[in-house]
């Protein structure tokens, strides 16, 4: 795959070819969920940056998500994308070298 390829969709199950998951039945009438928002039921998100490679406050990753087909309940990968994800900065350390509490 490129990045032109992504985000990849798979639309059909791969043991049955249902076009049906779980998490679209479940979330057919819920009001909560706008038609045409992408539903799952699990994600996974791998690194593909190693640390020296993170850009600026990110990390390259790809992220996975996961549903259970309707028709004969094989868990696929229904979606496949390239992402960013910000990373924390790191703690700041706020040292006094005149405070009033000292070792020992």
């Amino acid at each position: 795959m490129t990045t032109a390829d992504f985000p990849k969709e798979f639309t059909r199950c791969p043991t049955c070819h249902g076009t049906e998951t779980v998490a679209r039945k479940a979330c057919e009438d819920e009001p909560s969920v706008e038609k045409g928002v992408f539903v799952s039921l699990g994600k996974e998100i791998v690194p593909i940056t190693t640390p020296s490679g993170v850009i600026g406050a990110g990390v390259k990753c790809i992220i996975v998500h996961y549903d259970v087909c309707w028709k004969c309940g094989t868990r696929y990968a229904v979606k496949a994308e390239k992402a960013i994800l910000p990373t924390k900065p790191p703690p700041v350390l706020n040292i006094n070298p005149n405070s009033q509490f000292k070792a020992g």
